[in-house]
């Protein structure tokens, strides 16, 4: 089995909260970085998890740094 890696949202350092995330990347080691289907919403600071193929992001902070009260999911790119 594979340990893929995932990097979900997050903070691309413009100020005012314009620089909030939506993308999501996988690293298999295998196939290295790969783009993954984007979030609904644009979040930092979130928690994510991984079940059956899918990514949960929760909470965070939105594009105007107001705080996130609901969960956003997607399928993952590739099957780890």
């Amino acid at each position: 089995a594979y340990l893929c890696r995932y990097a979900i949202g997050g903070f691309d350092g413009m100020s005012g909260g314009a620089g909030m995330l939506r993308s999501t990347e996988v690293f298999d080691p295998r196939l290295g970085w790969i783009s993954g289907v984007p979030l609904n919403d644009y979040r930092g600071y979130c928690v994510a998890l991984v079940k059956k193929n899918k990514i949960y992001a929760i909470g965070g902070l939105d594009q105007s740094q107001n705080f996130i009260d609901k969960v956003s999911c997607t399928s993952l790119a590739i099957s780890c």
